[in-house]
Protein backbone atom coordinates (compact mmCIF):
# COMPACT_ATOMS: atom_id res chain seq x y z
CA UNK A 1 0.00 0.00 0.00
CA UNK A 2 1.17 3.31 -0.69
CA UNK A 3 2.40 5.85 2.14
CA UNK A 4 -0.46 7.88 1.60
CA UNK A 5 -2.91 5.58 2.15
CA UNK A 6 -1.83 4.03 5.14
CA UNK A 7 -3.87 7.11 7.44
CA UNK A 8 -3.52 5.56 11.03
CA UNK A 9 -0.11 4.09 10.09
CA UNK A 10 -0.91 0.76 11.15
CA UNK A 11 -0.87 -0.54 7.19
CA UNK A 12 -4.64 -1.62 6.81
CA UNK A 13 -7.01 0.00 5.15
CA UNK A 14 -9.86 -0.76 7.55
CA UNK A 15 -10.58 2.99 7.52
CA UNK A 16 -11.24 3.49 3.54
CA UNK A 17 -13.58 -0.15 3.47
CA UNK A 18 -15.32 1.38 6.64
CA UNK A 19 -16.15 5.02 4.78
CA UNK A 20 -16.19 4.11 1.10
CA UNK A 21 -17.65 0.27 1.03
CA UNK A 22 -19.84 0.10 4.05
CA UNK A 23 -20.48 3.31 5.06
CA UNK A 24 -23.16 5.81 3.30
CA UNK A 25 -21.17 9.10 3.93
CA UNK A 26 -20.57 11.41 1.09
CA UNK A 27 -18.11 14.78 1.81
CA UNK A 28 -18.38 17.97 0.88
CA UNK A 29 -15.12 19.99 -0.02
CA UNK A 30 -14.40 23.95 -0.24
CA UNK A 31 -11.42 25.67 -0.56
CA UNK A 32 -9.76 29.38 -0.19
CA UNK A 33 -6.50 28.70 -1.99
CA UNK A 34 -4.17 31.34 -3.34
CA UNK A 35 -0.79 30.95 -4.56
CA UNK A 36 1.72 33.73 -5.53
CA UNK A 37 4.87 34.33 -6.94
CA UNK A 38 7.87 34.95 -4.88
CA UNK A 39 10.68 34.56 -7.32
CA UNK A 40 13.27 32.29 -8.61
CA UNK A 41 11.01 30.04 -9.63
CA UNK A 42 9.25 29.27 -5.87
CA UNK A 43 5.43 30.10 -5.29
CA UNK A 44 3.61 30.43 -1.92
CA UNK A 45 0.39 28.56 -1.23
CA UNK A 46 -2.08 29.70 1.40
CA UNK A 47 -5.43 29.53 2.57
CA UNK A 48 -7.22 26.61 4.00
CA UNK A 49 -9.35 23.58 2.80
CA UNK A 50 -12.56 22.39 4.41
CA UNK A 51 -14.70 19.40 4.32
CA UNK A 52 -18.30 19.41 6.00
CA UNK A 53 -20.89 16.67 5.91
CA UNK A 54 -18.37 13.54 7.80
CA UNK A 55 -18.77 12.48 11.29
CA UNK A 56 -15.94 13.13 13.11
CA UNK A 57 -13.57 10.44 12.74
CA UNK A 58 -14.02 10.43 8.40
CA UNK A 59 -10.68 10.73 6.98
CA UNK A 60 -10.06 12.25 3.31
CA UNK A 61 -6.70 12.27 1.17
CA UNK A 62 -7.91 14.92 -0.84
CA UNK A 63 -5.49 15.59 -3.96
CA UNK A 64 -4.68 18.98 -4.88
CA UNK A 65 -3.34 19.98 -8.14
CA UNK A 66 -2.26 22.97 -9.87
CA UNK A 67 -3.00 24.22 -13.30
CA UNK A 68 -1.05 25.89 -15.93
CA UNK A 69 -1.52 27.33 -19.05
CA UNK A 70 -3.78 25.66 -21.98
CA UNK A 71 -5.65 23.70 -19.04
CA UNK A 72 -2.14 21.97 -18.02
CA UNK A 73 -2.93 20.45 -14.61
CA UNK A 74 -0.13 18.78 -12.59
CA UNK A 75 -1.22 16.89 -9.25
CA UNK A 76 0.86 18.41 -6.77
CA UNK A 77 0.12 15.84 -3.27
CA UNK A 78 -2.68 15.86 -0.84
CA UNK A 79 -3.82 17.08 2.29
CA UNK A 80 -5.29 14.52 4.89
CA UNK A 81 -8.98 15.91 6.67
CA UNK A 82 -9.97 14.16 9.54
CA UNK A 83 -13.96 15.01 9.89
CA UNK A 84 -15.15 18.52 9.87
CA UNK A 85 -12.50 20.18 9.75
CA UNK A 86 -10.73 23.27 8.21
CA UNK A 87 -6.96 22.89 7.09
CA UNK A 88 -4.74 26.05 6.83
CA UNK A 89 -2.13 25.34 4.18
CA UNK A 90 1.05 27.46 3.97
CA UNK A 91 3.58 26.24 2.32
CA UNK A 92 6.21 27.15 -0.84
CA UNK A 93 7.09 25.20 -3.55
CA UNK A 94 9.23 25.11 -7.08
CA UNK A 95 7.39 24.75 -10.31
CA UNK A 96 8.63 24.57 -13.64
CA UNK A 97 6.11 27.66 -15.30
CA UNK A 98 3.72 29.93 -14.04
CA UNK A 99 0.64 28.78 -12.20
CA UNK A 100 -3.12 29.93 -13.02
CA UNK A 101 -4.31 28.66 -10.10
CA UNK A 102 -4.93 25.46 -7.38
CA UNK A 103 -7.77 23.14 -7.68
CA UNK A 104 -8.75 20.50 -5.44
CA UNK A 105 -10.23 17.14 -6.19
CA UNK A 106 -9.60 18.14 -10.19
CA UNK A 107 -10.19 14.95 -11.41
CA UNK A 108 -13.12 14.11 -9.08
CA UNK A 109 -10.44 11.48 -7.18
CA UNK A 110 -12.90 11.35 -4.24
CA UNK A 111 -17.13 11.07 -4.20
CA UNK A 112 -17.89 14.50 -3.16
CA UNK A 113 -20.90 16.68 -3.07
CA UNK A 114 -21.15 19.59 -5.08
Amino acid sequence: MPKSLDLHGDGKLDWFFDQWVYGTEIPRFANKLEIKDIGDGKYRISGEVSQSDVSPGFLTPLPLYVEFDKGDIARLGSIVLSGVATVPANSEIRLPKKPKRLIINAYRDILSRD
